[in-house]
């Protein structure tokens, strides 16, 4: 039986940490921390299957484009459970990690905790780090706390309401460490200005 390991994953550590730490103050454990660990690995492995061009395109993507890139979440879903029906959580993950809250995302457009929890742990973490780190498709890359600000406001819609409220709460201790249960937010990096916050990628890529 093959082996994953992480030499095979393109997954920056900072974002598996995120995942990982957001899974904890859910209360993730046993077999389903695991899943979210190597989710979070694998879950952009179907990227294989997407052209250079595209995933490197700094214009908006066309119709077709949108349908090539669109499948990534079923092709490595795919490649896992190919190497063992085992991975199933695993690939539930990855296949899962682009769906929507409120019905609108792909590939199977599940709502709410049709969802699996590990795929809509990733789809927080991921969108956060796709925000804070420059893209191709985006002119400038989001400060953290406008990060965060954007995801909140997507609570509902784009994300699972409680899995956002524990990130907040995450990032919250990140600002102010010696501020477990909360208290005043730090001004971040706006200078303390009030924002429309933007709102979350549609590709977390």
């Amino acid at each position: 039986q093959r082996q994953l390991s992480p030499p095979q994953a393109r997954c920056p550590p900072t974002r598996g940490k995120l995942t990982l730490s957001l899974g904890d103050r859910l209360g993730v454990d046993g077999n389903e921390r695991e899943a979210l660990s190597w989710a979070a690995l694998f879950h952009d492995l179907g990227k294989i299957s997407v052209s250079r061009a595209i995933l490197r395109k700094a214009g908006p993507l066309t119709d077709l484009e949108w349908i090539e890139m669109k499948r990534h979440p079923i092709v490595g879903a795919d490649i896992l459970l190919a190497i063992s029906p085992l991975l199933q959580p695993i690939a539930a993950g990855v296949r899962g990690h682009h769906e929507r809250w409120d019905g609108a995302g792909y590939p199977d457009g599940l709502v709410g905790e049709q969802i699996p929890r590990v795929a809509r742990i990733i789809a927080v973490a991921d969108t956060f780090d796709a925000m804070t780190r420059a893209r191709p498709y985006r002119k400038r890359r989001y400060g953290p706390k406008e990060a965060t600000d954007a995801i909140q406001c997507a609570a509902g819609s784009q994300f699972d309401p409680l899995i956002v409220a524990a990130f907040v709460a995450l990032r919250q201790v990140a600002v102010n460490p010696d501020d477990e249960d909360g208290g005043s937010r730090s001004d971040g990096d706006d200078g303390g200005q009030t924002k429309e916050p933007p709102m979350p990628p549609r590709i977390a890529a």
